[in-house]
């Protein structure tokens, strides 16, 4: 039987049982580099050849699912005690942001799905989902799977990279964002900010340095920078939020370097949602950053 995407969790795998702090030799994988805050690694594994499987969506299979071989990482990030969780699908949009940046295809979104796996210690996964980046004329292959029930932390979740080759260099992620705002016209970002709150996390910081590098490179453009909520609680309260989370991306990208004068920063407020804000996950995807080419 394959392994699943977080194989090896059972077999080798350095868990950290019961510790706040990031297991010993661990480290964020590049293509993700800035984790969300409040998680550390509880679990590590990086082998210079070997293999893993991801799911795609044409197999029924949730786990007979596409063999890549190559340098493989696996990562656990376990949320610290005491936290308060965050929804998987901020989480998972943090990822999808991360991978968009880098030119990242989403070929499998497996949400809803679960099964437990014995290979793992017999801990269940659910919402694996599967990415595919470009790199110098192949591909690199990675995964993000929840964990429903691991024994240290309300929540907890793995990602797998597997680079069929150690040498050459990840796709420019200041040309693949230049790439998707010329073909569109604009771009949703995720940055996780607290609840009611306008402050950018160090992972937001990481988006908004690729923000200016493309922007450095492409001197021509100009952005209008728009906030967006769901639409719970008062009107004028969220769209004075969303101006402010805006303006709060402007600031960083001027600290960046970028002039002022090619930017703008409004608040849309819950007048312009892309999902029904029924619905936790559709208020989530409507609670947003877009960056729009003027």
């Amino acid at each position: 039987m394959l392994r699943s995407v977080i194989a090896g969790f059972s077999l080798g795998l350095s868990l950290h049982c019961w510790s706040q702090s990031d297991v010993a030799g661990s480290a964020d994988h590049p293509l993700f580099p800035k984790r969300i805050s409040g998680f550390y690694i509880a679990a590590y594994r990086q082998r210079d050849f070997e293999q893993a499987s991801f799911s795609l969506p044409t197999n029924p299979d949730y786990f007979k699912q596409n063999v890549v071989k190559g340098r493989t990482t696996t990562i656990q990030y376990a949320l610290s005690l005491g936290l308060k969780k965050p929804s998987k699908l901020l989480v998972k949009k943090y990822y999808m942001n991360a991978a968009k940046l880098l030119g990242a295809t989403i070929i499998f979104d497996g949400e809803g799905k679960e099964k437990r796996s014995e290979e793992d210690g017999g801990l269940y996964i659910t919402d694996q989902a599967t990415l595919i980046f470009p790199k110098e004329g192949r591909e690199i292959w990675a995964s993000i799977a929840f964990i429903t029930d691991h024994p240290e932390s309300e929540m907890a979740y793995s990602i797998t990279i597997v680079d069929p080759q150690e040498d050459g260099k990840i796709a420019n992620s200041s040309n693949s964002l230049y790439d998707e705002l010329s073909a569109k016209g604009r771009i949703e970002l995720y940055f996780n900010f607290d609840k009611a709150k306008a402050f950018l996390k160090p992972e937001g910081e990481a988006f908004v340095a690729e923000i200016a590098k493309m922007l450095a490179e492409h001197p021509e453009i100009k952005l209008s920078i728009e906030g967006h909520t769901d639409n719970r609680g008062d009107a004028k309260v969220n769209q004075l939020l969303s101006e402010k989370r805006a303006e709060a991306v402007l600031y960083a990208l001027v600290k960046d370097g970028i002039e002022g004068v090619r930017l703008s920063a409004k608040g849309m407020g819950a007048l312009d949602p892309l999902e029904s804000n029924a619905t936790e996950e559709g208020r989530a995807l409507n609670r947003r950053v877009e960056l729009v080419k003027k």
